[in-house]
């Protein structure tokens, strides 16, 4: 029998195809995966892997061998690409060689040569990928930053209440929406692996929004001085981000929203939170652990490699 190799598109995968692309990433990517197939399909399809576009598996005689895409969004702003959810089989290291070349030659269709002149290549790590971290030393890929996991237990959480000065507002209306991505983008993009919401509109974002995530806006004597987006599960809470408008900065205002926030949710019944933060954003990474934070595992290794070598 003849060896076949394929490469799709997200796009273009059939509903098999793509519970075959689920299970196969769920296996490298140990327990950290997307739990849900849905959040997985909603994720590779959205704007940040271009509709799914960006998003490619190789298929060898219909066996998914290698599969990732890459995060095109800032390149311009920030001269950077991302390879995200790259996963490869462990035993040849040509079925990822073959996905990665054609993530590159994908790259170079779609952006200005002067653009790509100026890129760098980051590539993203997790789970089992072991042979694709020694293929990227091999491509003189160096260590760049890690993502880090760390988790608040709030039975050491106080109770904290100051409805006068503190408030937040939750269930985004198109009027707070303005207010809400300003706060996220003047926060995010400046940081390290970090950018724009991924939305245009307020009707784009929020059919990403559903009943367990919570977005929400706090205001100090009225004023609107950041943000959080959350999402819930049993007796867990997972903290995607958390922002304080620029213009607030070294006032104090990030350790009061993490009290606040804190308290609140041990109240409900939470028993921890969780979140992800680069190792170089040393603002956000310091405060964290100044709160109580603890390491629980590095979720992402960062490597980086110019796209012109």
């Amino acid at each position: 029998m003849s060896t076949e190799y394929k490469i799709k598109t997200f796009s273009v995968l059939t509903e098999k195809e793509v519970s075959t692309l689920y299970e196969f990433c769920r296996s490298h990517q140990t327990e950290d995966f997307y739990s849900d197939l849905n959040e997985m399909k909603k994720y590779y399809s959205s704007n940040v892997l271009n509709k799914g576009e960006n998003h490619f598996s190789l298929w060898v005689n219909d066996d998914i061998k290698a599969c990732g895409g890459y995060v095109d969004l800032m390149a311009k702003e920030k001269n950077e690409i991302y390879i995200t959810q790259a996963f490869s089989a462990e035993d040849d290291k040509k079925y990822w060689e073959l996905l990665y070349s054609n993530l590159l030659s994908s790259m170079s269709k779609r952006l200005n040569p002067a653009v790509l002149d100026k890129v760098y290549i980051k590539l993203g790590l997790r789970g089992k990928s072991s042979l694709i971290y020694s293929w990227s030393i091999d491509e003189n890929f160096i260590e760049d930053f890690d993502m880090l996991k760390l988790k608040y237990v709030l039975s050491k959480a106080s109770t904290f209440e100051d409805a006068q000065n503190l408030v937040y507002h939750e269930n985004l209306s198109l009027e707070t929406w303005e207010i809400f991505r300003d706060i996220h983008d003047k926060a995010f993009v400046p940081i390290p692996n970090g950018g724009r919401l991924d939305s245009d509109s307020y009707e784009e974002y929020m059919t990403t929004v559903d009943d367990t995530t919570s977005n929400l806006i706090y205001y100090y004597n009225n004023v609107p001085i950041g943000i959080s987006i959350f999402a819930k599960d049993d007796s867990e809470i997972f903290l995607d981000a958390l922002a304080v408008n620029p213009e607030f900065h070294s006032k104090g205002y990030g350790k009061l929203i993490l009290k606040y926030l804190s308290g609140n949710l041990k109240t409900q019944g939470y028993k921890n939170i969780k979140l992800i933060v680069a190792n170089n954003n040393a603002p956000a990474y310091n405060l964290y652990l100044k709160y109580g934070f603890l390491l629980d595992k590095i979720y992402v290794k960062w490597m980086k490699k110019s796209f012109k070598k």
